[in-house]
C-alpha cells in the first residue's frame, strides 16, 4: 500500500512507502514503482518522462520495521534536492527552448505564406489559388529545398491545406526579407549567446557513478526480478526512429542524457540489476555515464532483447548499432 503527495515545481511527484510489516512485500516495491510511474504518465499530460520520487514521512521510527529499503530512500531524497535545485535553470533553458522552437516555426511559416503570394498571377486568381492548394506539397518541397529548411519545421500539409481555403492568397502580405534576416540573427547569434550564460557542460561523474546499475554506485538498488535469459536470441538491426522520441522527452542537454534519467525507465522493465548493468556497460560507449541519442538506442534495444529471452552479446556488434531506417 502506498501513499502519494504532491510538492511544489513542474511535473514532479513524491511518494512514500506506508509501514510494510511483512518483510516478505519487499519484493513488491520496485514492481509498485513502476507502476505508480506508468499511471503517472496517464494522468498528468505531458511529453515528459513522469519521475517519481520515493520516500518515507514517518516522523518516529514504526516498530517491527526493517531497514532493507534504506539506501533506496536515501539515494531518491538526494535526487529529489538535487532536482528541486535545478528547477529554476532548467525552467529558464525550457523556455529559451521554447523561444528557438516559435521563432523556427514564425519562420517557416513567413517563408510559405510569401511563397504563396510570390506565385499568385493577376489573371485566373481563384484558379490558380486552388492549383496551389491542391500542390501544396510540392510547394513545401521547393520551400524547404530553396531556404535549407528541416522537414520537421513545416506545419502538417493537410490541415495547413484546409486553412488555406478560407482565405484569399492573393490578399497575403509579400515576404519580408529584413524581418527573415532578424529572425536568422536572433537563431544564430542571440539566443546562443543567451544560452552561454548557462553552464554548457554536463558535469562529469565519477567512474565509480557512471554506470547507475553498478552495485557499487551509491544509487545503486536492487531490482528483484525472476527473469532468466534464454541462450540464444537473434539481435535485428536498431531502428534509430522507434527510440527517437523516448529520448527526446529525457530533455537531453548538449545531447545527452544522464544515467540518472534513464534508469527509471529501465527499471520498469523489470530485468535484473546484473543485466541492466550489463547492458549499460555495452551501451555506453565512451564510459562516461552519459547516453547520447544512439547510446539510448542501443540500450533499449538491449533491454527489448532481453526482456524477450535474448542473451547479451560479449560486445556490442555492428548489427546492433543504432541507424536511420
Amino acid at each position: 500500500m502506498f501513499s502519494s503527495q504532491h510538492f511544489v515545481g513542474r511535473r514532479q511527484i513524491a511518494i512514500g512507502p506506508c509501514h510494510l510489516r511483512p518483510k516478505s512485500y519487499f519484493p513488491t516495491f520496485s514492481p509498485s514503482y513502476g507502476a505508480m510511474m506508468w499511471s503517472l504518465s496517464k494522468v498528468v499530460q505531458t511529453p515528459e518522462v513522469m519521475r517519481v520520487y520515493l520516500g518515507s514521512f514517518w516522523v518516529e521510527k514504526p516498530p517491527n520495521s526493517f531497514d532493507d529499503m534504506r539506501e533506496l530512500l536515501e539515494v531518491e531524497h538526494r535526487d529529489l534536492l538535487k532536482d528541486l535545485k535545478g528547477l529554476p535553470k532548467n525552467a529558464a533553458i525550457k523556455k529559451i527552448n521554447e523561444v528557438v522552437k516559435r521563432a523556427r516555426l514564425a519562420k517557416v511559416h513567413a517563408l510559405i505564406v510569401g511563397h504563396l503570394k510570390k506565385e499568385m498571377t493577376m489573371f485566373l486568381k481563384d484558379k490558380k489559388q486552388g492549383q496551389l492548394i491542391a500542390e501544396l506539397d510540392l510547394e513545401f518541397l521547393k520551400i524547404q529545398k530553396r531556404y535549407h529548411l528541416p522537414p520537421g519545421d513545416f506545419p502538417d500539409v493537410e490541415k495547413f491545406r484546409e486553412i488555406l481555403k478560407l482565405y484569399k492568397i492573393d490578399e497575403f502580405n509579400s515576404l519580408d526579407e529584413d524581418l527573415i534576416k532578424q529572425a536568422d540573427e536572433a537563431l544564430a547569434n542571440d539566443l546562443p549567446k543567451l544560452m552561454a550564460t548557462f553552464p554548457q557542460d554536463n558535469p562529469v561523474i565519477d567512474v565509480s557513478q557512471r554506470n547507475p546499475f553498478n552495485p557499487r554506485n551509491p544509487s545503486f538498488v536492487k531490482v528483484p526480478t525472476n527473469a532468466e535469459l534464454r541462450r540464444s536470441y537473434g539481435f535485428a538491426v536498431v531502428d534509430k526512429l522507434t527510440y527517437e522520441p523516448a529520448f527526446k522527452k529525457l530533455t537531453p542537454f548538449l545531447g545527452k542524457v544522464a544515467g540518472a534519467v534513464v534508469r527509471p525507465l529501465l527499471v520498469n522493465t523489470g530485468l535484473s540489476n546484473d543485466v541492466l548493468a550489463e547492458i549499460w556497460r555495452l551501451s555506453d560507449q565512451d564510459s562516461d555515464g552519459y547516453l547520447d541519442i544512439d547510446e539510448f538506442c542501443s540500450v533499449m534495444h538491449l533491454a527489448e532483447a532481453a526482456q524477450s529471452g535474448g542473451q547479451l552479446p560479449e560486445t556490442l556488434e555492428r548489427m546492433v548499432l543504432p541507424i536511420n531506417i
